[in-house]
């Protein structure tokens, strides 16, 4: 057990919540990894503790999930597994539409030259490699966007979160073409933001499911049919995550009898998904439309704002290639 790591006797609490904080928190940044075995003794002797609290702190922090037990084996920190990964990054995804919606309303001036500042960090700490570090930066980038949408409940309802989040974040920061990725996407975010530009803002993030709806009923005390109603009927918002390309196939007469069912079927079975979902690595969506305005192309589809027609079932892998 190499984690850099100390218990902070300056807290004004009884012990053993000290040290389930300081866990809490090396498991949150990483500083155990997923996987690690926790040893009572060990992690007593690091910290400088008896046994009985860091016995304590174990079942708090099996009870909120980071940690297991094994059965003959003892503690260990809980693995993070890809759907643990999704579920997170849904609902922060969604709730931070609403706080970007707020923003670009309401935003100052020098928040604006904050946000761009954290923007300019973050790229700059990315050239660090130092994970943790570049956790922080993004975190202080966001902070900026939910302090300036001016909704104490939706900064509530995020800082409750933010610390979970955290963990998680940590863990996709890890692959390189996800933070170059959240370099453009940050700068792209204060543009939007800038010339108040909504949707674009949105667009960048996406969507907001049915459990992230239930969430802001909940703290806002607004039914959840009305905010189902919102999310439905204005074409900003959508119930599913959007890929990096949005693949939309038009099934309108036109289309369909020259064959666009096929089409769509064809992208399905290449992409692995059906109709309103996202591919696992967040590149491609798929839906269908009923007419975008191009009969005499017939079958169309399009990805993102380019337009393809006079569609062949075998024209599809060419495309897609075009997006790799």
């Amino acid at each position: 057990m190499t984690s850099d790591f100390s218990v902070d006797m300056n807290e004004y609490l009884p012990l053993r919540d000290v040290v389930f904080n300081t866990l809490r928190q090396a498991i949150l940044k990483g500083e155990l990894k997923p996987g690690e075995r926790l040893l009572e003794i060990a992690l007593a002797e690091r910290l400088g503790v008896s046994r009985t609290p860091v016995r304590e702190a174990m079942r708090k922090l099996e009870q909120e999930g980071l940690v297991v037990m094994i059965p003959r084996r003892g503690a260990q920190v809980a693995s993070i597994t890809e759907k643990d990964l999704n579920d997170v990054l849904e609902v922060r995804i969604a709730l931070e539409n609403v706080a970007i919606e707020k923003a670009c309303k309401l935003i100052t001036e020098e928040e604006l030259g904050r946000l761009w500042v954290a923007a300019k960090e973050f790229e700059k700490t990315k050239a660090e490699g130092n994970l943790v570090r570049l956790a922080e930066t993004d975190v202080a980038f966001h902070e900026i966007i939910y302090q300036a949408s001016d909704n104490k409940r939706l900064n509530q309802v995020l800082n409750n979160l933010r610390e979970q989040m955290y963990r998680y974040r940590v863990e996709y920061l890890k692959e390189e073409q996800t933070r170059n990725l959240l370099v453009s996407e940050h700068e792209e975010l204060v543009k939007a933001i800038r010339e108040g530009d909504v949707q674009k803002a949105q667009d960048i993030y996406g969507y907001l499911p049915i459990e992230v709806q239930k969430i802001i009923s909940n703290e806002t005390g607004i039914p959840l049919e009305k905010i189902y109603g919102v999310a439905t009927f204005y074409s900003q918002f959508t119930l599913s995550p959007k890929g990096r390309y949005k693949i939309s196939v038009c099934l309108g007469t036109a289309c369909y009898v020259k064959g666009s069912g096929d089409i769509y079927n064809k992208l399905m079975e290449k992409l692995g998904i059906v109709g309103g979902e996202c591919t696992p690595d967040g590149k491609f969506s798929l839906d269908a439309c009923r007419c975008i305005g191009a009969c005499g192309l017939a079958p169309v589809m399009t990805i993102n704002d380019d337009v393809y027609g006079r569609l062949k079932v075998d024209d599809i892998d060419d495309i897609l290639a075009k997006y790799e």
